[in-house]
């Protein structure tokens, strides 16, 4: 939480963080370089629409990898080493619940474009959803607000509200209280806060320490 808010108390509660929709493939594959099939890609996230075509030059699991990440479509393409073998991971660059990733194929070289074999090993039906589209939830003072990043600014005026992590799966959610009280002038809580304690504390100190001390040559 960053920022200088107006005086007030304010109970913070984060009931889900935002997430990015992300797609494995079901399909393991011996090396990046196996060949996946040819064809044409349809990616259509949070509503755009790209196509793009893999041919020989790409067939494999680090070309299409790389054709996707070169077409700047807000998809980030990853082979991962699953320890067993190699998937094709998709990840949306834009968390939220409207930045899903939907994949279809068109011209399958195998003459068919939803089986699984050949590049529709890649349409969404024959892949894995590894993690949901998600917006972030929060309840401030009471009032529900939903934002597809996990950095909401403005619900409370003046502050950014930095999401970190929630309750996810339980019932009872953690909740904050923020106070915010002035010292001596709006905006200079803490430093002027801090200071008053700092000069209590040492001239605190100092007078226990003079109590104890003796008198010179006793």
């Amino acid at each position: 939480m960053t920022g200088s808010p107006n005086n007030g108390s304010y109970q913070v509660e984060v009931q889900s963080l935002a997430t990015s929709h992300t797609l494995a493939s079901q399909t393991e594959f011996a090396s990046t370089s196996s060949v996946v099939g040819e064809g044409t890609l349809t990616f259509n996230v949070g509503g755009a629409v790209t196509n793009i075509a893999i041919d020989a030059t790409n067939n494999t699991l680090s070309g299409i990898q790389q054709a996707v990440n070169d077409a700047g479509i807000g998809v980030n393409a990853t082979v991962v080493n699953v320890g067993t073998g190699y998937k094709l991971m998709f990840s949306s660059a834009q968390s939220g619940a409207g930045n899903t990733i939907d994949v279809s194929i068109t011209g399958d070289t195998d003459g068919n474009d939803t089986d699984a074999a050949g590049l529709s090993r890649l349409a969404t039906a024959n892949m894995d959803e590894t993690v949901a589209a998600q917006d972030a939830t929060v309840v401030v003072n009471g009032l529900t607000i939903t934002n597809s990043g996990n950095t909401i600014d403005g619900v409370i005026e003046g502050i950014s509200l930095n999401l970190k992590s929630s309750d996810i799966g339980s019932t009872k959610q953690s909740k904050f209280k923020m106070t915010l009280r002035t010292c001596h002038k709006p905006f200079k809580i803490l430093s002027i806060c801090t200071m008053r304690w700092m000069k209590s504390s040492i001239i605190w100190g100092l007078r226990k320490r003079m109590k104890k001390m003796k008198p010179w040559g006793l």
